[in-house]
């Protein structure tokens, strides 16, 4: 026997993207185009726009040693549920890019899709 029924669930998963993901974000996938003369080239480009979200810090900021950046601050970024969203997408929120470290796999009940991401930096296609 459910807990939640789904109506239940996508109530609050409607609820959660309304009150909570405050922010929105493009996703965008690396894909490769080929030109009239056979050549590639592979880039990213939007995969999905306007798309509801927040992003949590997760751990510290970003780590230097000698002047040299030795690591990255990992974020949690916080989706509507369903959102397709893979390993290597990128997320652009305001002037920043994330990098898509881990979408972490739905829980029981979804409500929103969580990933782990860390700072790409700026501008970065």
């Amino acid at each position: 026997m459910a807990f939640l029924t789904p109506t239940e669930v996508q109530g609050f998963a409607d609820f959660t993207t309304g009150y909570f993901l405050t922010d929105t974000c493009d996703i965008l996938r690396s894909g490769t185009t080929w030109d009239t003369q056979g050549g590639n080239s592979s880039g990213y480009s939007v995969h999905q726009s306007g798309v509801p979200c927040c992003v949590i810090s997760q751990s510290g900021s970003m780590l230097f040693s000698e002047n040299q950046e030795v690591g990255k601050a990992q974020f949690t970024i916080l989706l509507p549920k369903g959102t397709d969203v893979k390993t290597d997408d990128r997320i652009h929120v305001g002037t920043t890019y994330y990098e898509v470290i881990d979408p972490l796999d739905p829980s029981t009940y979804e409500a929103v899709r969580k990933v782990i991401a860390q700072r790409f930096g700026q501008g970065g296609s």
